[in-house]
């Protein structure tokens, strides 16, 4: 079978040129349909981004936030150690601001359990669930005026040292200076907490 065109150019050229225009108007119908493909992504991306700007701003608060409570929690672990059997820590503390204040025969003693309370008014106070406390007796000879330095600094220590018993005694052999005894309490967190 043979299929014959007849010989005329204008019908060629149309059908030529119909074609080149229904081709291009294709590509222009494709073009546009990507474009908006395009926009729709270009749109669908920039949330996302927005989304994510947010969040990770969200997460530079909650690490900051996450810094201050550990740097909260160094402090207090710092003041109430935990699981701590003996204060030695903090009898090196003391020791040392014994020496800065010129406190003289300086010793320490670590008591074990509750001391008992002297009087009707020493009513103890229970302690809240997981945390214990640490008796330290401590005596040394001073001055007055020394006694009440080491004092004020010892109130300036990180660790939580409460004062419970002062005892000031005047003896001959010793003048000017006064024996000193001191009963502290310390703190620890005792668990798993």
């Amino acid at each position: 079978m043979k299929i014959e065109i007849n010989n005329n150019p204008f019908f060629a050229k149309n059908a030529i040129a119909f074609s080149v225009i229904a081709l291009l108007f294709a590509c222009f119908l494709w073009q546009i349909r990507a474009n908006i493909s395009l926009k729709q992504e270009l749109n669908t991306k920039k949330d996302e981004f927005k989304e994510a700007k947010s969040a990770s701003r969200r997460l530079k608060k909650l690490q900051q936030q996450i810094q201050g409570l550990e740097g909260r929690e160094k402090t207090v672990n710092s003041m109430v150690p935990r699981n701590e059997q003996q204060p030695l820590g903090l009898v090196r503390t003391l020791s040392g601001l014994a020496a800065d204040t010129g406190l003289k025969n300086a010793a320490f003693t670590i008591k074990e359990g509750k001391a008992a309370p002297s009087g009707a008014q020493a009513m103890e106070t229970p302690l809240p669930a997981g945390i214990g406390s640490l008796r330290v007796e401590m005596s040394f000879e001073s001055a007055l005026s020394q006694a009440l330095d080491f004092l004020k600094r010892a109130a300036s220590i990180e660790r939580v040292v409460a004062v419970e018993k002062v005892k000031i005694e005047r003896k001959k052999e010793i003048l000017p200076h006064q024996k000193v005894t001191l009963e502290l309490v310390a703190y620890t967190f005792s668990g798993e907490n």
